[in-house]
């Protein structure tokens, strides 16, 4: 799986994700879409529903590079964000996170 952003003034940023890796992100986004709980934080430790954090955390085991631990990150944060009740689609946030980030790798 390769995802390609474009700047007006650069060629094309393109991040090359294992298979093993884009599966394990892709089945988090989706647990993280479909888990109707939220996370909670209580006592400073972090409360996840078990089988989306579990699934996050195979994400995070695949991710042997920089770039698979930011996008990883970012699952993590849209995890949260669900939490702070704020309602956004887990795909356009990642997105456009992934957007961002390599925007600003190519300044």
């Amino acid at each position: 799986m390769t995802l390609s952003t474009t700047q007006a003034s650069q060629p094309p940023a393109a991040i090359k994700l294992s298979d093993s890796y884009a599966t394990a992100a892709l089945f988090a986004l989706i647990k993280i879409e479909s888990d109707e709980s939220v996370p909670v934080i209580r006592d400073g430790k972090e409360y996840v529903n078990r089988a989306t954090g579990d699934a996050i955390d195979v994400a995070n085991a695949n991710a042997v590079s920089v770039d698979k631990k930011a996008i990883t990150s970012l699952l993590s944060r849209l995890y949260f964000r669900q939490a702070q009740a704020k309602p956004i689609s887990g795909c356009d946030f990642l997105w456009g996170q992934i957007e961002r980030q390599a925007d600003q790798s190519c300044l």
